[in-house]
């Protein structure tokens, strides 16, 4: 029997096998199983690197396993360790100043032909990005329901001339 390369105690006893057929021992000074001779397959820098680009372009963990040549459960294992480093928190960039008419030409109001139902959206001129958005008829109410939906730390919504829109071109009385 080999000695433990752990503890280098004799005291070892065989233990199974492992996936690949190979013999596992287990040594009885330590409890460490271990294999004779491994076949220990490090996966290099430039494969994980590889990965992290295969992981951003949201293919199937089962195709990047097959592509790279690695092992579904060390792929799982390296992207949980990937999540748990992540930070869980939003950063929210300062935006610029600036009311004038601006929520005017942030408002665009999506409403597909024939229907009555429609999505309003509030998005913000310089980013793009959505600021608000909500679903209902051509009422003041839902007029109202965007404005209450409109995130408070937004600096349009800060500005002391913030009020609610004056959406009348957009609604039905």
């Amino acid at each position: 029997m080999p000695s433990c390369p752990k503890c280098s105690a004799e005291r070892t006893v065989k233990n199974g096998r492992i996936h690949t057929g190979k013999q596992r021992f287990l040594c009885r000074g330590c409890g460490y199983q271990f294999v004779e001779n491994p076949t220990d397959k490090r996966i290099d820098q430039a494969t994980r690197e590889l990965i992290d680009r295969l992981l951003l372009e949201r293919l199937s963990m089962t195709g990047i396993a097959r592509a790279v040549q690695v092992s579904e459960q060390w792929l799982q294992d390296y992207v949980n360790c990937k999540a748990a480093q992540t930070s869980r928190t939003v950063q929210i960039r300062p935006k610029k100043e600036a009311f004038d008419s601006a929520m005017r030409r942030t408002l665009v109001v999506c409403r597909p032909q024939g229907k009555q139902t429609m999505v309003w959206l509030a998005l913000d001129v310089e980013t793009r990005e959505i600021i608000g958005a909500q679903v209902g008829d051509r009422s003041q109410g839902s007029a109202q329901q965007l404005w209450n939906a409109l995130p408070k730390i937004h600096p349009l919504l800060r500005h002391p001339k913030a009020q609610p829109l004056q959406l009348n071109k957009f609604y039905r009385k």
